[in-house]
């Protein structure tokens, strides 16, 4: 049986944008609904600059200490922003898009949930989820078993803005992977995933830049 927790990594890890934010939110224990929202302004993040992250910085992470499903509370005004340049937008909010390396593009990864090979169990709350993005993208794919262009063996942070490992047949001579994914998709949401490539071929500092550049270009 598959660990349904990967349904919250749409939570946990995703960039939210669209009119689907505040639906998948409002299913996280953490997240109380506003009952009073103010209106709100999508402010677009700002370009990153590459600043020197050393070694001594990252050995005062204690990654154990992290929530496993962070309080996005303090994030609401901004998500509600999202919410609604996705909406303005007309982005598709029954796809997601999988953004990263080996594992995220793994079959072994999301895929059951879309081919209806799964056991909800105790979690049956999440069949609705489960439902919204099994729409059909294109094909016969949803969002669950769509084969990202933007999600390969690999990739690292700095690949996937790169158009030399794009696919030629589907995406533009310059257009990156994922640029190319999200023009075909136009997703609602993205799911990034990097770091074991990342480790052995970038610099933290570059790491830092280039997660950010995808962070920019997924959300701006």
């Amino acid at each position: 049986m598959l660990i349904v927790k990967y349904l919250s990594l749409l939570v946990m890890l995703g960039v939210l944008l669209g009119s689907m934010a505040l639906v998948m939110l409002s299913a996280t224990p953490s997240i109380a609904a506003d009952p009073t929202p103010t209106a709100v302004t999508f402010v677009p993040l700002p370009e990153p600059t590459e600043a020197l992250v050393s070694e001594s910085d990252l050995a005062d992470i204690d990654l154990r200490a992290l929530p496993i499903l962070p309080d996005f509370s303090a994030n609401a005004a901004f998500l509600r922003s999202l919410y609604l340049e996705g909406k303005r937008r007309a982005l598709n909010d029954r796809a997601f898009s999988k953004v990263g390396d080996c594992m995220t593009a793994s079959p072994n990864f999301l895929v059951p949930f879309g081919t209806g090979a799964y056991t909800l169990a105790e979690y049956s709350a999440l069949q609705d989820v489960i439902a919204r993005f099994s729409a059909p993208l294109r094909e016969n794919f949803n969002a669950f078993t769509h084969p990202s262009l933007a999600a390969a063996s690999g990739f690292n942070a700095a690949s996937v803005l790169d158009a030399t490992w794009s696919d030629p047949a589907l995406c533009g001579f310059d257009e990156s992977p994922l640029a190319c994914e999200y023009r075909h998709v136009q997703p609602a949401f993205a799911l990034i995933m990097f770091g074991t490539n990342d480790l052995k071929s970038l610099t933290p500092s570059q790491f830092d830049f280039y997660l950010r550049r995808v962070l920019v270009e997924t959300v701006n």
